[in-house]
């Protein structure tokens, strides 16, 4: 049963027309209670974000996957029960009080959502946030403690891009003068080449990138784009430069459009480039090899990127970001372990990203 505290606040159909990228404002808000107590300077909260992998229930709706169908068998109460308790045991480990705001990918609808939610109830998460009519076979979420504001939801209308890849843009009070402006997005998978696909990722870092500018002038806020981008942050070096990709190296801003891109820095302070959209990268200081593994490779295809607040006149601090790899959670190679339905064991072949934001103090 759906979690009674899940309010259908406002919702539309958006008619999609080919090769137009459209904003629609649709909320489904989850809220169990009054709004929590503001954080105040020196305060520390997480941040985190995580594609779960094909968390689907025991309902068929006909937008499953193949495997995860109970009308096509293979995918049953006890394998969804099996993958959701897996899926609770990673984010217990994500840090010792819990992440305060939780960004979730391959969420398949507010069903699932909500059933996590239930099982998630020592975290303290009041409000929750997902659209689920969009066809798609899964979906965006967040998790949160502080209030949700308010919320967007941008759509990539395009003859290649899948149905339910939205973009959030939440904003998550933090206290009276401070709101995280938080974006989660799934970008296009690179799985029919990355050069075929690169079009969907751009036009969608393009988005963002106007989105971020938008933003990035509104006093008392910090930006925050977290998710499955399905690209590498060195993705431009990787091609050799033969082609503009959807992140591109702060150097390469004067030779292309700066808002046709997310550009990446290893240094906080040029979050305030101007021009174009800069956004602070910790995988470009080494933080890890990667949190997915494709033919053997590890790839950062997973992103948290901070952009204006963070900088250093900012209100919020970056203290840590981390890949979350326990040694429950990984393969003998050291890979994630992925969920299999035919051991009924496994988490997702994407490992978790956590940050710690520090409320700067007076």
């Amino acid at each position: 049963m759906e979690n009674p505290g899940i309010q259908r606040i406002l919702s539309f159909r958006q008619r999609y027309t080919r090769s137009v990228v459209v904003s629609v404002l649709s909320l489904f808000l989850m809220s169990v209670s009054c709004r929590t107590d503001g954080l105040s300077p020196g305060d520390s909260f997480v941040v985190a974000s995580w594609n779960v992998e094909n968390l689907f229930d025991a309902v068929s709706d006909g937008t499953e996957f193949e495997g995860f169908d109970p009308a096509r068998g293979g995918w049953n109460e006890r394998l969804y029960h099996a993958k959701l308790t897996n899926t609770v045991r990673v984010i217990d480990e994500l840090s010792s009080e819990g992440p305060a705001v939780l960004a979730l990918q391959e969420i398949e609808n507010r069903r699932v959502l909500s059933d996590l939610w239930d099982q998630l109830v020592g975290h303290r998460f009041r409000y929750g946030f997902m659209i689920d009519e969009t066809g798609g076979p899964f979906h965006n979420a967040v998790l949160s403690r502080y209030e949700i504001a308010d919320a967007r939801v941008h759509a990539l209308s395009m003859p290649w891009a899948a149905p339910g890849r939205l973009i959030l843009e939440l904003d998550i009070v933090l206290n009276r003068e401070l709101t995280l402006v938080l974006f989660v997005n799934h970008w296009h998978s690179r799985r029919a080449g990355a050069v075929e696909t690169e079009p969907s990722r751009r036009l969608a870092a393009a988005l963002v990138a106007r989105r971020v500018t938008a933003r990035s002038g509104e006093v008392g806020t910090g930006i925050l784009v977290v998710g499955d981008l399905n690209a590498n942050h060195d993705d431009y070096a990787r091609a050799s430069g033969s082609y503009q990709t959807a992140l591109m190296p702060v150097s390469r801003i004067h030779a292309y459009d700066g808002r046709s891109a997310l550009f990446l820095s290893g240094d906080p302070a040029e979050v305030h480039h101007p021009d174009g959209v800069v956004l602070y990268s910790p995988w470009k200081n080494g933080a890890g090899p990667g949190s997915y593994v494709f033919r053997e490779e590890w790839n950062t295809i997973d992103h948290m990127l901070f952009g204006a607040g963070f900088g250093a006149d900012g209100m919020l601090e970056l203290e840590e970001f981390r890949v979350l790899a326990e040694a429950f959670m990984l393969t003998a190679s050291g890979a994630p372990r992925r969920w299999r339905s035919d051991r009924a064991s496994g988490y997702s072949d994407h490992l978790p990203l956590v940050a710690r934001i520090r409320l700067r103090g007076d």
